[in-house]
């Protein structure tokens, strides 16, 4: 680590290693090279991303989220790609991959041939999701071990470009509150008996407040806490 950047851990503790590291787990290996991430072997897993929230942060706010801060004791951080820019993080956790390996390597991309730019967010749709970014992801690849695969997310990401190039393959279960968020992981982790599963769940509303009103504002603490105690009913729901 030199001048505040800390280099990050691919094929150790990066977002491109949960994916691999809870399919070892739940005894589906992806036959990748073994990630450095171990994690205990359980029959479901669910991986909750909040966007916007880093270790730092949430030990710097501790008071506003005592749920999730008390798991930073039990383990090491893990680290994002770079750059660590939204699209970019959430297809190296879907694909299993790095930055460099999947292609969606910043907010913008430059479209090869033309002047025109990407945006990863809103896409385009003159530019196939399948073509940019061609590798089959690591949720796909779970499923097709058998592993039933459910991503939890808002409506409106349903098919979108950046959905289908990084978390395509998976049952894609539309929620737009909290409440359905949480009963849609409950049912989902729940599985048909005798199932392994994967269900990953976002939350964006962290990364817009604090890009509408800043970070520690009174908006994003508030904000925060009802993530705290969304975070804290999702590890004490799910079977």
């Amino acid at each position: 680590m030199a001048d505040g950047f800390r280099e990050p851990a691919y094929g150790e503790r990066s977002l491109g290693d949960v994916v691999p590291a809870a399919a070892a787990a739940l005894g589906h290996p992806l036959g990748d090279p073994p990630t450095g991430l171990d994690l205990p072997d359980a029959a479901s897993y669910v991986v909750f991303l909040i966007d916007g929230l880093g270790a730092n942060l949430l030990q710097r706010h501790a008071d506003a989220a005592p749920y999730l801060s008390s798991l930073l004791a039990r383990s090491a951080p893990g680290t994002a790609g770079v750059p660590s820019t939204t699209s970019t993080s959430l297809t190296s956790l879907g694909t299993g991959m790095t930055p460099g390996g999947h292609g969606l390597v910043g907010f913008t991309t430059r479209v090869p041939g033309t002047d025109q730019l990407l945006n990863h967010l809103l896409w385009d749709a003159e530019v196939d999701p399948k073509e940019w970014q061609p590798h089959p992801t690591a949720f796909a690849r779970l499923q097709a071990s058998g592993v039933q695969v459910s991503v939890v997310n808002k409506r409106e990401f349903n098919g979108t470009g950046l959905t289908t190039a990084a978390h395509r393959g998976a049952d894609y279960v539309g929620v737009d509150r909290v409440g359905e968020r949480i009963a849609a992981v409950v049912g989902a982790s729940g599985g048909r008996p005798g199932q392994t599963s994967l269900t990953y769940v976002y939350d964006g509303d962290l990364d817009w407040t604090g890009h509408r009103w800043g970070v520690a504002s009174s908006q994003w603490l508030q904000q925060l806490s009802m993530i705290d105690h969304e975070a804290e009913q999702l590890r004490g729901r799910p079977p």
